[in-house]
């Protein structure tokens, strides 16, 4: 059943984002046009000058939150598909409300990591043979370096974890939401509660991991080791979280339940 779901998640993130994607690649190339002709011909008009600056400008945006969104639009699914008048339909299907969460977890996850192909695409086009920028090339060798000291691993489980504590952070928000009466300003509350709790256990384990007396187990020592370490505690404790997220959605769909 995870598969039919899978099928009508990717279906729904195609037609959804696949405008948003050929808008990017069509602006990156767009850019890449006309930092050629300045190349060429460095003193072109102001015309010229202020739409390229204006161009840029929606890039840079572009690119900052291009990823972002991909975490907002797959909450914003869940909510409708879950706890709208479209619940109706969704809540009569065969299907546990457990199978419906990892659907949507793994869509948001494969569009999370297609919008960062994108970007890293549109990046080395613009810069391809620009000898002053070469991201690409230093974003392989922080990987093969990362792999030589070790720290691939510890590095994705964290990133791994962090994401999905993120996106189900978003899907409990949105059950929060249902079960005190679809309020905003109350489901907002609660996010900003939740972040700032997260940040203060992340506080207090960085604080105590770098106390001293973590010395004497010699994590210290050897900084690679310090650095892995605390990676994997950031995995656990993503892990711990998402864990809760993930029980407390369940128990107020099957429990708690209100569609809007």
């Amino acid at each position: 059943m995870i598969g039919k779901l899978l099928k009508y998640e990717f279906r729904y993130m195609i037609k959804d984002f696949a405008r948003i994607y050929v808008g990017y690649g069509v602006l990156v190339l767009i850019l890449a046009i006309m930092t050629g002709v300045l190349k060429g011909s460095p003193n072109e008009g102001f015309v010229f000058m202020a739409l390229f600056t204006s161009l840029v400008t929606i890039y840079a945006v572009f690119t900052f939150i291009l990823a972002f969104l991909t975490i907002t639009h797959n909450v914003k699914r869940f909510r409708i598909n879950m706890f709208s008048r479209e619940g109706y339909l969704t809540n009569t299907l065969p299907v546990t409300p457990e199978q419906h969460i990892v659907a949507k977890v793994i869509a948001g996850a494969v569009n999370f990591i297609i919008s960062y192909v994108v970007i890293i695409i549109g990046l080395s086009l613009l810069f391809s043979g620009d000898q002053s920028f070469n991201l690409i090339q230093e974003l392989f060798d922080e990987i093969f370096e990362s792999i030589k000291n070790g720290l691939l691993l510890p590095m994705f489980l964290m990133t791994a974890t962090g994401y999905l504590a993120v996106l189900l952070c978003g899907y409990l928000s949105s059950a929060l939401r249902s079960m005190i009466g679809g309020s905003k300003g109350k489901g907002s509350l609660l996010v900003i509660g939740m972040i700032f709790g997260y940040l203060f256990i992340i506080i207090m384990i960085t604080a105590t991991m770098e106390s001293r007396r973590y010395s004497i187990y010699g994590y210290y020592r050897n900084p690679v080791s310090a650095t892995a370490f605390r990676y994997y505690i950031f995995s656990l404790v993503h892990t711990i979280i998402a864990v809760i997220e993930f029980f407390s959605i369940t128990h107020i769909i099957k429990n708690r339940l209100n569609l809007q």
